[in-house]
């Protein structure tokens, strides 16, 4: 039993570092949009990115 939590906490762990790694390139496309989107269009648009 024992084995099988740390198996899956060490699953977890893996996917958490994946999910962020992701998260973090999404962020970096979402940027390079915002940039090339005219100013007047940004301003009217929903995208903003919390951190």
């Amino acid at each position: 039993m024992a084995q099988k939590k740390e198996d899956l906490t060490e699953l977890l762990i893996k996917r958490c570092k994946e999910l962020e790694e992701e998260n973090a390139e999404l962020r970096l496309l979402l940027e390079a949009l915002k940039v090339k989107l005219p100013r007047r269009l940004r301003k009217k648009s929903m995208i903003s990115v919390q951190d």
